[in-house]
């Protein structure tokens, strides 16, 4: 089947139009809605249109959300942001929202190129996002969803085309997207709050319902994207005190990564200032290992997810082998994501664990169970939970011992007590019957079984 073939049959499910805008291609799909290409005649422009999913479109409080990212973009209406042209209702009564078309993609689309992030690609995407934060931060707006599936890149008219496979190039602008989890903190940062996001990128606050993020989770989640993008891991499973980062970099990180939002920095512009000044001295492509592979893998397509508003548990983690460690029969690191759909590569076992109190190494516990075998030399061992042919073994012995000795002590008993009735009989039979049972289990589990460990 050809490539066409393949377009027109997914053509074939696309609906026509949505209002006015001609749909042209399905661009975008998530859990909670779909985005569309679509032509608008009247103005000749290409835009994007996003509608809400059928099984969501009766839910009142998904609706609203909806169309609060719509509101929230509309009224910062800064250039940093995707710009919000019109909303509608489709003929099945779902919303939608028409916005501008990020003709580039979103970081996490650019991740997956081939390429390698340079120190000048990690230092520009430093400089955009925080322009990005500064300007809803500006107007006391937490994100609360920083992630590269949301950082759009928007072409610039007038700009010299760049060829160079940069990550963030000179002739395109980083805009931030997907405002459905925002929350306005104009009246202060009180209350109860709805846990969500994206694990990974989200702060240890955002995960309790009284947790109250405020806009140093937007930038924990920033510092989560610039780790991963400078270590080649997806952020949940970082251990920057172990990683070959530059020294500068990795302290700045751990702390910016902090559990507690005060050692955090307060605003935009002092986190981008912390990050550009431990750079000042480093070339990050020469010191930590940026495998384009890795980057691909642990962030592109991350979904969004809510979880149960429940106080955080402390996990025990396994040992793990180092965070950049790499498989040379497979080309990848022991790093990568698990769950993209760009790949699905690595079992969990080779992670390092996410540590979010101040990302600290993972205690290390042995987990293996020791093997035992027979001591033939001195023919004793430690005690230990023998395999079930030799617990089998060990109660046919004590079965066949005790029914022998019980057996014929019945028969003396018999013997000498007067048995008119046969009640002593019956008793000693009854004894020899249940006896060897009950020495046959004891002695599966007690009976001493020579071994030593190994």
């Amino acid at each position: 089947m050809t490539t066409e073939d393949t377009n027109e049959q997914r053509n074939q499910y696309l609906p026509e139009r949505f209002g006015r805008y001609i749909v042209s291609d399905r661009i975008g799909l998530g859990g909670f809605a779909s985005v569309y290409s679509a032509l608008d005649p009247e103005l000749n422009s290409t835009v994007a249109v996003k509608v809400l999913a059928d099984n969501h479109s009766a839910d009142s409080e998904v609706r609203r959300r909806f169309l609060e990212e719509a509101r929230v973009a509309r009224e910062i209406a800064s250039d940093r942001l995707v710009n919000v042209y019109d909303v509608g209702q489709t003929e099945d009564s779902r919303p939608y929202v028409v916005m501008q078309l990020a003709d580039r993609g979103t970081l996490g689309d650019r991740l997956a190129e081939v390429m390698e992030p340079t120190s000048r690609d990690i230092r520009l995407l430093i400089s955009e996002m925080a322009t990005c934060l500064q300007a809803i931060h500006e107007r006391n707006i937490v994100h609360r969803d920083i992630k590269p599936s949301n950082l759009l890149l928007i072409s610039l008219k007038g700009k010299k085309e760049d060829t160079s496979g940069a990550l963030i190039r000179t002739d395109e602008r980083v805009v931030l997207a997907d405002f459905g989890l925002a929350r306005d903190i104009s009246g202060g940062v009180s209350g109860m709050t709805i846990a969500g996001g994206t694990a990974g990128y989200m702060a240890p606050e955002q995960l309790r319902p009284d947790g109250q993020p405020d806009h140093r989770a937007d930038l924990y989640a920033a510092s989560a994207i610039i780790a991963a993008i400078a270590c080649g891991i997806h952020p949940e499973r970082l251990n920057l005190p172990e990683s070959n980062l530059p020294a500068d970099l990795r302290e700045v990180l751990i702390k910016q990564l902090s559990i507690d939002p005060n050692d955090r920095p307060d605003s935009a512009n002092e986190w981008s200032e912390q990050l550009l000044a431990s750079l000042d001295h480093h070339e990050v492509q020469e010191t930590a290992e940026i495998r384009p592979s890795d980057v691909a893998d642990a962030l592109a397509g991350v979904e969004s997810w809510s979880p149960p508003p429940q106080p955080p548990q402390a996990v025990a983690v396994p040992p793990q082998p180092p965070a950049n460690s790499w498989d040379s029969a497979s080309g990848n690191s022991g790093g990568s994501h698990p769950g993209t759909p760009h790949a699905q590569v690595h079992a969990a076992a080779n992670y390092s664990a996410y540590q979010p109190q101040g990302l600290s190494a993972a205690p290390q516990q042995s987990y293996a169970r020791p093997n035992y075998a027979y001591n033939t030399a001195t023919g004793i061992g430690p005690s230990a939970q023998p395999s079930a042919a030799q617990g089998f073994i060990r109660g046919i012995i004590g079965l066949v011992v005790s029914f022998v000795v019980l057996y014929f002590l019945a028969f003396i008993v018999a013997a000498i007590e007067d048995d008119s009735n046969g009640s002593a009989t019956t008793l000693a039979f009854i004894v020899a019957i249940f006896g060897p049972m009950v020495c046959f289990f004891v002695g599966m589990r007690y009976l001493p079984w020579p071994r030593t460990k190994t």
